[in-house]
C-alpha cells in the first residue's frame, strides 16, 4: 500500500467518511521523491488539497486527526492504465489505420487528435463512475495523533 498522511477537516456522522486535507507536495511518496507519473502536469501540485477518504475499521477520529491513507499500488496501476492507457490505444490504431488507408499528413494529424479527445472524454467518463471512483479512493487507516 502506497501511505501518506493528512488532517482530518470533517468526519460523516456514519464514520465511514471523513474529509482530509493532504500536502499535495508529499501526498504521494513517489511525487515527493521527484519520480511522478506525471498526473498533476495540468494541474497544480502546490499547497493543500481536500479528499474525501472512506474510514477503515472502527476508528475513533476528530477534526484535526493526523491519520495514514493508503491506497493500493495496483489501484494506482489501473487508475494510470485507464488515464493513459486508453488515449495511447487510440493514438496507435487510429495512426495505424491512416497509415494503411493513406491519408495525408494533415488528414492523419486531424484523425489522432480526434481520436486523442474521444478518448480523453471516454476516459474521463469511466473514472467518474461511482463504482470506478470508490476502487480508486483513498482509505483512513490509522490515526497519528493530533495536529495543532
Amino acid at each position: 500500500m502506497e501511505q501518506s498522511r493528512g488532517r482530518i477537516i470533517s468526519v460523516a456522522d456514519d464514520l465511514s467518511h471523513a474529509t482530509v486535507e493532504v500536502d499535495t507536495a508529499v501526498f504521494c511518496p513517489r511525487c515527493a521523491s521527484g519520480k511522478g507519473c506525471g498526473a498533476g502536469i495540468f494541474g497544480s501540485d502546490r499547497g493543500p488539497r481536500r479528499l474525501d477518504a472512506l474510514v477503515v475499521g472502527q476508528l475513533e477520529l476528530h477534526e484535526g486527526d493526523e491519520v495514514q491513507l493508503e491506497l493500493a499500488p495496483q489501484s494506482v496501476l489501473r487508475a494510470a492504465l485507464i488515464v493513459y492507457g486508453i488515449p495511447l490505444a487510440a493514438t496507435v490504431l487510429v495512426t495505424g489505420i491512416a497509415y494503411l488507408a493513406g491519408l495525408t499528413d494533415v488528414e492523419a494529424v486531424l484523425a489522432v487528435s480526434a481520436a486523442v479527445a474521444v478518448s480523453v472524454i471516454i476516459s474521463r467518463q469511466r473514472l467518474r463512475r461511482s463504482g470506478c471512483l470508490r476502487q480508486y479512493t483513498p482509505a483512513v487507516t490509522g490515526r497519528l495523533g493530533r495536529v495543532e
